[in-house]
C-alpha cells in the first residue's frame, strides 16, 4: 500500500505541479513513514492526499491535492477536519499553510474556516505571492501551561 500511495502522490503532484509545487520522492517517503502523508479515498481508490508537518506549536500543511473528478465531494474537507482534530487533541496553537494567490484553493481554505493573515513574496520565478492561511485552535496547550503558573512568577 505504501508504494501504491507514494506512486499515486507523485503522479498527482506532477499533474498539478503549477498549483501545489513539488516535494521530492525521498521527502514524501519520509512524510509517509512518519504518518504525515494522509490519503483520501473514494470507492476504495485514492482520490487525493495531504502532506503536513509538525512545527510546534503550529502544524503546517505543505500540500493538499484532490484529483479533479473527485473535487467538491468533501475529500479535502475530510483531510482538513482530521488535521484539525489532531491539532486540537494534541494542544497545538494553530494550523498554517501557504497558497499561491492565483489559484482556486484559496476559496477552499476560506470555506474550511481558515483566515488569510497576510502574504509573502518568495521571489519565485513565477512572480507569485503566497497567501498565509491560518486556523487558530480553541484550546492550545500553552494556555493550560500559563494557567498553571503561580502568580508572580515569570514565564
Amino acid at each position: 500500500m505504501a508504494n501504491d500511495a507514494l506512486g499515486y502522490v507523485l503522479q498527482l503532484e506532477k499533474k498539478h505541479f503549477e498549483e501545489i509545487g513539488f516535494l521530492p520522492s525521498p521527502r514524501l517517503e519520509a512524510y509517509l513513514r512518519a504518518g504525515q502523508l494522509w490519503m483520501a479515498q473514494e470507492n476504495d481508490e485514492y482520490c487525493g492526499f495531504m502532506v503536513w508537518g509538525r512545527g510546534w506549536p503550529i502544524l503546517r500543511v505543505y500540500q493538499v491535492c484532490i484529483q479533479y473528478d473527485a473535487q467538491r465531494r468533501e475529500h479535502g474537507f475530510g483531510l482538513v477536519r482530521r488535521l484539525i482534530a489532531k491539532a486540537d487533541q494534541e494542544g497545538y496553537e494553530a494550523i498554517s499553510c501557504y497558497v499561491a494567490d492565483d489559484i482556486d484553493a484559496n476559496h477552499f481554505w476560506r470555506a474550511a474556516g481558515f483566515q488569510c493573515i497576510g502574504q509573502r513574496d518568495n521571489g519565485n520565478r513565477r512572480g507569485r505571492l503566497h497567501n498565509h492561511w491560518v486556523m487558530r485552535m480553541p484550546n492550545p496547550i500553552q494556555a493550560d501551561l500559563l494557567a498553571t503558573c503561580p502568580k508572580g512568577t515569570k514565564t
